[in-house]
């Protein structure tokens, strides 16, 4: 459809090993704070040029800080054609206030070329376990205030 789900543009990262300086992508992410949980999401697809012919396969490699941590699954590409949009999430402990998150396009074979599409990149902290009891318990105390109140309006 020349979109993605959401409807948003997207990057197109060639996975040929032979192409000079590789199909990756890579941002700074400030404002981490060391020793939290987040959770990377994104969506990707795979696809190939329509000038070009071939099955071909693709993954994509996800690295921050420098290190590896993920590796998407690897999806078999028909010629010419198009996987469909996948959704991945990751979840990660921060190590530094800022990283350099990386994606990596990985594919074979060489030539065809294999082509990685990426989009709705996002990054969100994971609530912490005491942040989810104090909301839970919050919410318990909501519904037990609110029987009480249609209990009160029942009785003549």
């Amino acid at each position: 459809t020349g979109s993605s789900p959401s409807g948003d543009n997207f990057v197109a990262l060639d996975g040929d090993p032979s192409v000079a300086g590789g199909g990756g992508l890579s941002q700074t992410i400030k404002g981490l704070t060391v020793g939290t949980k987040y959770t990377l999401s994104f969506v990707w697809a795979a696809s190939q040029l329509q000038s070009r012919t071939g099955q071909t396969t693709e993954d994509l490699q996800v690295s921050l800080g420098g290190q590896i941590f993920a590796t998407t699954p690897t999806v078999t590409n028909p010629s010419n054609g198009f996987t469909g949009w996948f959704t991945q999430a990751y979840t990660f402990t921060a190590t530094a206030a800022q990283e350099v998150l990386r994606f990596l396009s990985q594919g074979t074979p060489s030539g065809d070329p294999p082509i990685a599409l990426l989009t709705d990149v996002s990054i969100t902290k994971v609530p912490e376990p005491g942040t989810l009891t104090v909301l839970g318990a919050g919410l318990a105390g909501l519904m037990a205030v609110r029987r009480r109140r249609n209990g009160r309006q029942r009785l003549p």
